[in-house]
Parts: structure tokens; C-alpha cells; sequence
């Protein structure tokens, strides 16, 4: 199977499956981990779970524990580098930028909502959920 299958979003699920299964895994098991998305997973174990997911299975269902949460990390990663459109286009990249740059917090606040809103709601919906889980107290 190619890795296209992996990547792509299914229009009918606003979280891809890989990124619900994931997040859910690290939230359970893996926030006190140290050096997440630091260090580098088994390539081996990455491949294993990519596949899995793949062909349509969700390899991190349930409460079994017997991942390494370096490589479900891994699979995480290897899914946002691989999409096909990022999160963060490189035609937004630079109007989000010089929202840094804005003392105003209300005015940089109404730029960044400007800009975001010009990507599609499903890329909106898996940003929400990836901030969501990434502003987590316990990954800082």
C-alpha cells in the first residue's frame, strides 16, 4: 500500500483516524514520557503501526500499553510531514509570522483569525485538536 492511503484525510471523519488514535494513545500512556517527539521511535515499530493503519486498523485501540510511545510519536510526525497540503501552507507561512511582530494582542489575535480562516474547515477542525492536545500542561 502506498503511503498516499496513510496521509490522506477521509472527508467523512474530521480527525483522521491516525491522528484521533495517536493523540489518545500519548494523552493515556505517554505525557510524563520524557523526550517525546524528541526522540527518534523504532523505524521498525513506526513501519508496523504505519501499516496497520493503513489497511484501515487501529493498532493503538484499547488500553494495551505495548507500544513504545517514541514511535507512536514517530507515526504522528510521519503523518503531518507526509500530507499532501500541511497544516501550515507555505503561502500562509509568512502573514502568520508577522503576527509575531504585533504588540497589539487583540490586533494580532483578529490577524491570526484572518489568516486561518482562509484554510479549509477540515485543516481547521485537526488544528484544534492538535493545539488542544499539544497545550496540555504535562508535554511542558
Amino acid at each position: 500500500m502506498t503511503v498516499c492511503s496513510f496521509v490522506l484525510m477521509d472527508s467523512s471523519q474530521s480527525i483522521p483516524l491516525v491522528v484521533e488514535s495517536c493523540i489518545r494513545f500519548i494523552s493515556r500512556h505517554g505525557l510524563q514520557h520524557e523526550g517525546i517527539f524528541r526522540v527518534s521511535g523504532s523505524q521498525v515499530e513506526v513501519n508496523d503501526i504505519k501499516n496497520a493503519f493503513e489497511r484501515g486498523e487501529d493498532p493503538l485501540a484499547g488500553d494495551q500499553n505495548d507500544h513504545d510511545m517514541d514511535s507512536i510519536a514517530g507515526v504522528l510526525k510521519l503523518y503531518f510531514r507526509g500530507l499532501e497540503h500541511p497544516l501550515f501552507p507555505k503561502e500562509i507561512f509568512h502573514d502568520l509570522i508577522a503576527c509575531v511582530t504585533m504588540d497589539n494582542l487583540q490586533e494580532r489575535a483578529l490577524h491570526i483569525r484572518k489568516v486561518l480562516l482562509t484554510l479549509p474547515k477540515t485543516t481547521l477542525i485537526v488544528m484544534r485538536y492538535l493545539f488542544a492536545f499539544l497545550s496540555q500542561d504535562a508535554l511542558w
